[in-house]
């Protein structure tokens, strides 16, 4: 344990010793490929306690509550992508010195990413559910914004999050493609080229179609 209350806390001497030490590194830059993936863990762990939170304040018909922690896992979102560009520094045959020493793991088995995405599904279906008890559609709360600003509200951080979580995945594999090139295969034996496809699924589509209506609409006489 640390001398400092604040050592003690934070248990600074076992998150230091996580990282190997310089005598175990396969390469230099392997110091950073460790720091950044474990505090990238430590995010989506972050993100993930988060959006139980505005799931479980939706449940309870609290939207207004629930706003802030959405609010809080969209910022931390921002900050797990931007931290990815500190890979950027790393050149690729650095890489390969490291890549050697993880054998098959690869970014997909991350528990953290996994912990993400199964809670997409059960944050909508929150969500969903609300509309339901709320006797609205997604489409009147957007008419009808002043109406249902709680709703607007919850509407706009949902779509703010399937929008980060789109764009980590596009910024994880260009940092991949930059790295081990685009036709190779991933520590984990998928193909880049493969990656790449899913990229383009929302992972709340509902918040989009609603967005083709509201044009349709639009451009209707009398709107």
């Amino acid at each position: 344990m640390g001398e400092t209350e604040y050592e003690q806390y934070l248990r600074t001497d076992e998150l230091l010793r996580l990282q190997k030490p310089p005598e175990a590194r396969a390469h230099p830059d392997e110091l950073q490929f460790q720091v950044v993936h474990q505090v990238s863990e430590l995010w989506m762990k972050l993100i993930a306690h988060e959006i139980e939170q505005v799931s479980g304040l939706l449940e309870s018909d609290q939207p207004v509550a629930a706003a802030f922690p959405l609010e809080r896992a969209n910022t931390v979102l921002g900050l797990l992508q931007q931290q990815l560009t500190l890979l950027r520094t790393m050149s690729p045959w650095s890489y390969h010195a490291i890549r050697r020493t993880l054998g098959h793991g690869s970014g997909m088995d991350s528990p953290g990413y996994r912990a993400l995405l199964s809670g997409v599904s059960a944050l909508w279906r929150a969500f969903e559910a609300l509309l339901g008890r709320q006797n609205v559609d997604l489409e009147t709360v957007y008419v009808e914004a002043a109406t249902h600003p709680a709703l607007f509200r919850l509407a706009e951080g949902l779509i703010s999050y399937d929008e980060g979580l789109r764009r980590f995945q596009y910024e994880h594999l260009r940092v991949t493609q930059r790295t081990i090139g685009l036709g190779a295969l991933g520590t984990g034996g998928t193909a880049v080229q493969e990656m790449e496809r899913g990229l383009g699924r929302s992972f709340m589509p509902a918040l989009w179609e609603v967005r083709d209506r509201l044009t349709a609409r639009a451009g209707q006489p009398g709107e």
